[in-house]
């Protein structure tokens, strides 16, 4: 495990830069960040490799509770793309996707992988030639541990799909064992990705332009009732923060261009009321994530130039 110095506490501001390597001279980019269950740490992804001005391949990262970042896989020992940290319930264990078992240099697949904090080992729960029945590529796009299960959702192109990865995706979810593989959308010539369990594992969020326009959508764990939470508006890429007020009805946020052109992070309850705009940046924010008590909101943005993560205090 490689790790440096610890970040210097800032002042909270609204919204403040909460993680980058700026404070060493470089301006890698980090983004994808995720809080743990118990929200003492941080995941989130980086090139950046240890000589300022040299950026490498992403790397899975993570931000100790005294502001150390922690390189937990090492890019000169592990050339590859690791990407989209996701915990299991217990906070030991990351899933992520990595091309790692791919050698084709030009657009190699990627495969759905565990890494143990206890030990920084790494098992396999889908190769990409797994399932060659079912799916024809996974998606690089975020997964989520179910809360209560040993299940992991995800976005993959179906076989039998329009053929782009990137237009019609579906979502899925497979056991972390590898075994067994349940489709939960099937919209064949439409998109449906980036789930993401709700904290008591009930419900997962997804993005969909199934009417033609992108917005967030839930259904039941199991794929079922599946309905829009607001009227699509160029909506995206979901996550749920819990609602310290009202247990029951829970936030979700996500990143939308409604009222500008770039991406800004958006908040609104499950029952589609008090929608609120929470950045309202001239740049690009996207891919936010709650913490678990549902105080701090965390995304990637483009503000300074390169990618960062900053904070949100609610």
């Amino acid at each position: 495990m490689q790790c440096t110095a610890p970040v210097v506490p800032r002042g909270i501001s609204n919204p403040e830069k909460f993680i980058s390597f700026d404070d060493l001279g470089d301006d890698s980019d980090e983004g994808e960040a995720a809080y743990s269950p118990g929200g003492t740490m941080v995941v989130f992804d980086s090139n950046f490799d240890g000589q300022p001005g040299i950026d490498g391949d992403l790397d899975i990262w993570l931000l100790l509770a005294d502001g150390t970042r922690c390189n937990l896989i090492d890019d000169n020992a592990d050339p590859h793309l690791d990407r989209f940290g996701a915990w299991a319930p217990d906070g030991m264990k990351i899933a992520f996707f990595s091309d790692r078992d791919d050698p084709n240099p030009v657009n190699p697949e990627l495969g759905l992988y565990i890494l143990d904090l206890t030990n920084l080992t790494v098992t396999t729960v889908l190769h990409p030639d797994d399932f060659e029945d079912d799916i024809v590529r996974i998606r690089a796009c975020a997964p989520s541990w179910s809360p209560t299960d040993e299940v992991i959702a995800f976005e993959a192109l179906p076989v039998g799909a329009c053929g782009n990865v990137f237009q019609c995706p579906d979502v899925f979810t497979v056991s972390t064992d590898g075994l067994t593989l349940n489709r939960l959308t099937n919209d064949t010539m439409k998109s449906d990705g980036y789930p993401t369990y709700s904290p008591d594992g009930t419900m997962i969020a997804f993005d969909s332009n199934r009417t033609g326009t992108f917005g967030v959508y839930v259904m039941d764990a199991d794929g079922d009732n599946q309905h829009a939470v607001l009227t699509p508006t160029n909506d995206g890429f979901p996550d749920w923060l819990p609602n310290p007020l009202d247990p029951s009805n829970p936030h979700l946020l996500f990143m939308s261009t409604r009222v500008v052109a770039n991406t800004n992070v958006w908040m609104v309850d499950l029952d589609g009321n008090n929608l609120t705009q929470l950045t309202t940046s001239l740049s690009s924010d996207r891919y936010p994530a709650g913490s678990p008590d549902g105080q701090f909101v965390v995304f990637e943005s483009s503000e300074d130039g390169d990618w960062d993560i900053y904070r949100i205090e609610l």
